[in-house]
């Protein structure tokens, strides 16, 4: 069974479900022991199996904690398991500890008036001779009362003609309000709307969303603007659950493109375009199955088109197998993003073992599925077939075939292309601290009208060294690109070496370096470092650097990226909120559960309570965002604890 932290709550009932599977060389009976120590009771669903080879059944083991458990102590328990499969009976034990957490009473109603908050500031393009762009990142997040949240988030300014940010590349401002029932997001958002007509936006506008019962409902209005171009969206969407396995939704999407003159700003064409579709989700036991039909409605400044759609995504998964498909027929005229399509993609994979299985996918694709004229019409026809195994003895392998003939007609035939690919991974720790990974790609390409062809292979092999506080890895990779008429290869060598240390448990660097080089004369070499120093908890500091040098005409190019991140917390004066929580971590030298003026407190430590935390300061004191009174789970991060020292809260 798996290796994972388990907590519990004195009096709690707790239930973990382990696999145990038959690797020996013939059926086997077999038996199962459950013990515990500290008077937990402990029983498992079943306390013997018989198994074929590679079979594998699951058990449940139920645990009854006792009330009088002692919290942030640990109880031990061991599962054995015994195979009766030899003459001398073979034992395989698994064993864990359960967590015992502490339940905190809040009762104290006092005033709290801060947001957790987080600032970045970004410096980039140092050393390039560029003009270096300044940016910041700022997010906060809190409730005005114990029914209503919000978050805030700003990023930028985004800098066209400066080397920005890695994460950042564009202007954002968001602003989020919102309670159990409903939200309203401001500014840069996100909604998602249906498969067929637009599965996510993310633009600049409004959007409402109400849950009521059983039903949720999304109104949105959005805007995108170029220089060129501006694009308004409308929508909404209604989702109604039936039951946990059956619901409906319809979805209203209005997109409205409008082209503009770049010097004058002056309006030269409008494109409206309307959709309607109705979804549908169904399970069945183990069956689950997507349907979606849609229609849209498409006006321009002199002609208006009619389109339609349909789509249906089923899957199935069993002990054994696993299977998901997609049929669908999009027309035209239709206006979503699934335009002038026909066709399937069916993948199905089958368990042979525990650690081995087969899969098969099979797509076709017919585009132009109209027959406009004044378009191409293209059939893809694709079939792959794959394995995989695993076995702690052997490498990890997988093996995959794929078949791919793609024929494109206009006129007449203009292209039968018939592409096949090959491909070989491995994989094996060789000893504790080293491991390597193989991959092989082999592709043939040839195409009967226009008679061309080519063969294209690569290989590359990776080492791994890994110890505790530091990681090596090295790698080669070779690829042939081939013309086969005309008999001409382009061959590419790329050498690969990387280290990352924990200097310390604040300081950690990554350093990486390639070479590139192609028997064409190109040649490239790329270093590039990571730094990250944690000054606090709350303060953090990275830099990365890039050298680049293709020894041509750009020769050496570099450039330098810096990022501070600050958490506090902002104040807000005129909240009053209904409870906190607030507290001292020290070292209770007397061990009397007081602290007294001769013991310190311990600085830098996480405190948890559920799933938010905060530091202790330089006095062991720490406080927490706005509360309701009740019961919480609090605890702390021992890791960072000096050793030899008794914390009491």
């Amino acid at each position: 069974g798996p290796k994972e932290k388990i907590e519990a709550f004195p009096g709690e009932i707790i239930t973990r479900e382990f696999s145990i599977t038959n690797f020996g060389n013939a059926r086997d009976n077999i038996k199962i022991i459950a013990k515990s120590s500290r008077g937990v009771l402990i029983t498992a669903s079943k306390d013997s199996l018989s198994l074929d080879l590679g079979d594998s059944e699951k058990i449940n083991l139920i645990m009854n904690i006792p009330k009088n458990a002692e919290p942030e102590s640990e109880i031990n328990f061991t599962i054995t398991v015994i195979s009766s499969m030899l003459t001398t009976p073979i034992t395989f034990e698994y064993t864990n500890n359960i967590f015992i957490k502490r339940k905190v009473t809040l009762v104290k109603p006092i005033l709290y008036r801060q947001f957790p908050s987080k600032v970045y500031y970004y410096n980039s393009g140092g050393a390039t001779g560029e003009p270096i762009a300044d940016q910041v990142k700022f997010t906060t997040k809190g409730n005005f009362s114990e029914q209503i949240w919000t978050n805030f988030l700003y990023e930028g300014p985004y800098n066209g003609d400066k080397i920005n940010a890695k994460s950042l590349n564009e202007e954002k401002t968001s602003f989020n309000v919102g309670a159990q029932n409903w939200n309203v997001g401001l500014g840069n958002t996100s909604v998602s709307i249906s498969d067929l007509t637009q599965s996510s936006l993310s633009e600049k506008g409004i959007k409402l969303e109400t849950k009521i019962d059983n039903n949720k409902t999304t109104l949105f209005s959005l805007k995108s603007k170029e220089t060129a171009s501006t694009e308004d969206y409308f929508g909404i969407t209604s989702t109604q659950k039936f039951s946990k396995n059956s619901s409906v939704s319809v979805n209203l999407f209005e997109r409205t493109f409008k082209e503009k003159n770049p010097t004058t700003a002056g309006i030269t064409g409008i494109t409206n375009k309307r959709m309607l579709s109705i979804s549908t989700e169904q399970k069945i036991k183990k069956l689950n199955v997507d349907a979606e039909f849609a229609v849209s409605n498409t006006m321009d400044d002199t002609n208006k088109y009619r389109g339609k759609a349909w789509l249906i995504t089923p899957s199935y998964a069993n002990k054994k197998f696993d299977y998901s498909g997609e049929f669908y027929d999009t027309s035209g005229l239709f206006a979503g993003q699934r335009t002038d399509t026909r066709g399937y993609q069916n993948y199905l994979k089958y368990l042979l073992s525990q650690n081995s299985n087969v899969w098969v996918r099979r797509d076709y694709i017919l585009t132009n599925s109209d027959h406009s004229q004044d378009e191409s019409t293209s059939i893809t026809d694709t079939s792959e077939l794959g394995l995989s195994t695993k076995h702690p003895s052997w490498p990890t392998l997988s093996l995959s075939y794929n078949l791919s003939n793609k024929l494109t007609l206009a006129d007449t035939l203009t292209a039968d292309t018939v592409t096949k690919k090959y491909n070989l991974k491995l994989s094996k720790n060789i000893t504790k601290i080293l491991r390597y990974s193989f991959d092989y790609n082999l592709s043939n390409e040839r195409d009967y009208v226009t008679a061309a062809a080519s063969r294209d292979y690569d290989y590359s092999i990776r080492l791994y060294q890994d110890w505790t506080r530091a990681r090596v890895w090295e790698g080669y990779r070779y690829a042939n690109e081939k013309d086969l008429i005309e008999d001409i290869s382009v061959i590419t060598n790329t050498y690969e070496l990387g280290y990352s240390l924990a200097i310390s448990a604040n300081l950690t660097l990554s350093l990486n370096y390639s070479r590139e080089f192609s028997n064409t004369g190109t040649k490239r070499d790329t270093f590039t470092f990571d730094l990250n120093y944690s000054y606090s908890p709350t303060l953090k500091l990275k830099v990365n650097g890039e050298l680049q040098n293709d020894h041509e005409t750009n020769g050496e190019e570099w450039k330098l990226w810096f990022t501070g991140q600050k958490d506090f917390d902002l104040p807000i004066p005129w909240l009053k909120t209904s409870g906190s929580l607030e507290g001292v971590l020290f070292h209770d030298i007397n061990a009397n559960n007081k602290k007294e003026k001769n013991e310190r407190g311990i600085e830098n430590v996480s405190i948890y309570l559920d799933k938010n935390y905060t530091f202790t300061d330089k006095t062991g004191k720490y406080i927490f965002p706005p509360i309701s009174p009740g019961k919480y789970n609090l605890k702390l991060d021992i890791s960072a604890i000096p050793v030899q020292i008794v914390p009491a809260i």
